[in-house]
């Protein structure tokens, strides 16, 4: 199982515009979650402009499907999506 960072950048505005999807998309991360291959993620602050996920997956590409998935990647809240590897050498499982 590999590690990874993904940063999610979202749309101006983000706290208006994902309200009607924030619902589907905190399940989304909950079921990801419960399934063991999110491991934390939330949004950045002071500005509210990305978001951070730590995943676990067999492959950039598992963890690239999963999140096109997302309500958040298919209605336009996030504009880009930067899935990389990450070696872990401190913390973690």
């Amino acid at each position: 199982m590999k590690t990874f960072a993904v940063m999610t950048h979202f749309v101006e505005n983000v706290a208006e515009k994902r309200a009607p999807y924030r619902e589907a998309h905190l399940a989304h991360l909950r079921e990801m979650h419960e399934k063991g291959m999110l491991v934390m993620g939330g949004a950045l602050q002071d500005p509210m402009d990305a978001g951070l996920l730590i995943v676990r997956a067999e492959s950039k590409e598992e963890v690239e499907k999963e999140l096109a998935a997302d309500s958040y990647a298919q209605n336009g809240i996030w504009t880009k999506i930067a899935v990389r590897e990450w070696t872990v050498v401190v913390g973690g499982k």
